[in-house]
C-alpha cells in the first residue's frame, strides 16, 4: 500500500506531544476495489488514527484512491487533548496515488472552498497537482501560470 508522510505541528511551530496530538484518516464513503489486492473488496469508512513520533513526523500506509470504482478521497482530522477536553480540526482531504507521497503533494483542495497559498510559487518543469489559486513557474519557458 502507498505510504503517506508528513508532520504535525502547533500554530507556534512546536510538536503536539504535550497535547497528545494525532491525525485521523477516513475514506469519504464506502467503496469497492477494482484492481490489485482490493479487487472485489468493499472498503469501509472506519477512522484510521495515526500518532506522530516525538519529533511530530508521521507516516501511514493507505489504499490508493486509484483502485476504487467510485471517486474517493480521505478526509483528514486532527485531534488533540488538553486539560479542558478533546478538540478536533476537520476540513482537509487528500487523494492517494499508487506511489504515495508527502501530505502537501496529496492535498486536495478541489470542491472544499480551500485554495492554495497565494504567496507560494511552485517552480518546476511539471505542473503541480491542480490546486485552485496555485501559482506555477516553468523555468524552460520562463512563464508564470495560475490554476483557476
Amino acid at each position: 500500500m502507498p505510504k503517506v508522510t508528513g508532520g504535525l505541528r502547533s500554530i507556534a511551530g512546536g510538536t503536539l506531544n504535550s497535547f497528545i496530538g494525532k491525525l485521523v484518516f477516513r475514506l469519504n464513503a464506502p467503496n469497492v476495489g477494482v484492481v490489485g489486492f482490493s479487487k472485489s473488496h468493499v472498503v469501509n469508512t472506519m477512522e484510521w488514527p495515526v500518532t506522530p513520533g516525538t519529533d511530530g513526523n508521521w507516516s501511514v500506509n493507505l489504499t490508493a484512491n486509484t483502485v476504487f470504482a467510485n471517486d474517493s478521497w480521505y478526509d483528514v482530522g486532527i485531534v488533540w487533548n488538553e486539560t479542558e477536553g478533546t478538540f478536533w480540526d476537520f476540513g482537509l482531504r487528500i487523494r492517494v496515488p499508487s506511489d504515495g507521497g508527502t501530505f502537501d503533494e496529496l492535498l486536495d483542495t478541489t470542491g472544499t472552498g480551500q485554495a492554495s497559498n497565494p504567496f507560494v510559487v511552485w517552480v518546476g518543469e511539471t505542473a503541480p497537482a491542480e490546486r485552485k489559486g496555485q501559482w506555477w513557474f516553468k523555468p524552460s519557458t520562463n512563464k508564470l501560470y495560475r490554476w483557476e
